[in-house]
């Protein structure tokens, strides 16, 4: 699991990406054992939005869970 853990507003040049170590899968475990913590690395990916509209004046809770975290932590 890969997961965009930053709001783009903070800067729009970097992502904070959450990796799950799967150890029966070869590809998490030989990208863990390469890449290094503020290593820089290029990325093409899917395109889109996932938004919070501020509509309303009432607060809202967020209730996330598993690889949702990092979209909870964004907004």
């Amino acid at each position: 699991a890969y997961s965009i853990a930053n709001a783009p507003c903070n800067d729009s040049s970097q992502i904070e990406l959450h990796i799950r170590h799967h150890t029966d899968t070869a590809f998490t475990t030989a990208i863990l054992a390469t890449v290094k913590s503020g290593q820089v690395i290029s990325l093409a990916g899917p395109f889109g939005q996932a938004i919070y509209q501020d509509k309303s004046k009432d607060p809202i809770i967020i209730v996330v869970g598993g690889t949702g975290f990092a979209q909870g932590k964004a907004l």
